[in-house]
């Protein structure tokens, strides 16, 4: 029984973190037998401590070569989703109304507000609203497709005319690109961490630009350059929670039938 709870412990829907306790394990293991075998001294013992080491070094490497394969996987993946979301827009703050056609909707925003003039209800592919209809009305967010990535790129380039109207808009980032945002911004600041093209982009203290790709490079980042309280109360209530970026359960967009 304890040997199946352990298996189940191990093997998570998180490759990288199964690969981070079999480590763990492996050197609380190491730990221990290194304990019982320093009161040997017999030399078929020692023989078999040589060996047991012997065996450790390879295990190390086993472990080293799979997390670095896994990584590489994780992030193809990651960039493959990435790439599927290039047309979207996740806009924020549209009030719900009863009936409410989304397409009319952000298409009167897009030429009143953002003054793209060529834009048309043709211009979107397909929109809906995030998360459960609530009977208590409220502004869930709406994601987007566009038919072009010009069109997409017209609304980006004119976000900032949004300032001071209640609405906003952000990229549909993936669940692994959105944990280095929130956590850029947590730690360093707003206007220090910021999305384009899906891409993460972090500015440290000494002026530098950093394209964040993995949570290895953000951790080491950190190191060198410690968060300070006020950046790390600046980016606080930028990491917006559950409406932060909205999606579906399978954390993926799906087309509405």
């Amino acid at each position: 029984m304890s040997s199946d709870k352990q298996t189940k412990r191990i093997f998570t829907t998180d490759p990288l973190a199964a690969i981070k306790e079999l480590d763990n394990k492996l050197d609380s293991c190491m730990a221990s037998f290194d304990m019982r075998m320093s009161t040997a001294s017999s030399a078929s013992l020692e023989q078999l401590a040589a060996e047991v080491k012997q065996f450790k070094v390879g295990m190390k490497l086993a472990i080293d070569l799979i997390r670095t394969q896994m990584t590489q996987v994780t992030a193809l993946v990651d960039d493959v989703e990435s790439r599927g979301r290039r047309k979207f827009l996740l806009f924020r703050g549209i009030e719900e109304k009863e009936g409410e056609s989304l397409k009319e909707v952000i298409t009167e925003i897009a030429k009143n507000t953002l003054k793209i003039g060529d834009f048309s209800p043709e211009s979107i592919r397909f929109c809906y609203r995030l998360g459960k209809d609530s009977a208590q009305g409220g502004s869930r967010p709406i994601l987007v497709r566009f038919h072009s990535l010009d069109i997409r790129s017209s609304i980006w380039r004119s976000k900032k005319d949004f300032k001071g109207t209640g609405v906003s808009v952000a990229e549909y980032l993936t669940a692994t690109r959105r944990s280095f945002f929130n956590e850029g911004r947590r730690n360093y600041g707003v206007n220090k961490c910021w999305s384009q093209d899906g891409s993460i982009y972090l500015l440290t203290p000494d002026g530098t630009k950093h394209r964040i790709v993995s949570q290895f490079q953000l951790a080491e980042i950190m190191k060198k350059f410690p968060p300070t309280v006020t950046a790390a109360v600046a980016g606080a209530g930028s990491t917006s929670g559950k409406a932060g970026q909205a999606r579906s359960k399978a954390g993926r967009f799906v087309k509405p039938k």
